[in-house]
């Protein structure tokens, strides 16, 4: 098992969540899942060998995010910390706290086209920047 927690609340560090491989057993498994449904947030099991990264481009700014699938087909997105463009930081840090938290990421079937999935997220680059 591999363990991440990506907060999108900036004022944390998610990077100091990170934790190294851990083999465990089938019952050491359901007993941490079943303490992760106690705790706030969305919790995902995802294939650690299908994880990268997703770029657009809004308003001449570059938008960079974290991508996942889950063991279930779902591609997940989330906004990183640092963009490689700077400008975009600002918008990202003072905006994503107004979305609904169950808004904060995008979540979408893995089948889509990127370039749906990249229209996608564009809208909700546009939203997050209107709030």
């Amino acid at each position: 098992m591999n363990y991440q927690i990506i907060d999108t609340n900036f004022d944390r560090i998610s990077s100091k969540y990170y934790l190294d491989d851990y083999h465990i057993t089938e019952a050491q498994k359901n007993g941490f899942l079943l303490s992760l449904k106690k705790l706030k947030g969305t919790h995902v099991w995802c294939d650690p060998r299908i994880q990268g990264h997703a770029f657009c481009v809004v308003d001449g700014i570059e938008y960079s995010f974290y991508v996942y699938r889950s063991l279930e087909g779902q591609d997940y997105r989330f906004p990183q910390y640092y963009n490689d463009d700077g400008n975009a930081d600002p918008i990202v840090h003072s905006q994503l706290h107004k979305m609904p938290e169950e808004e904060q990421y995008l979540q979408f079937p893995s089948d889509l086209s990127r370039e749906v999935k990249d229209e996608i997220t564009i809208k909700w680059i546009k939203k997050l920047i209107k709030m």
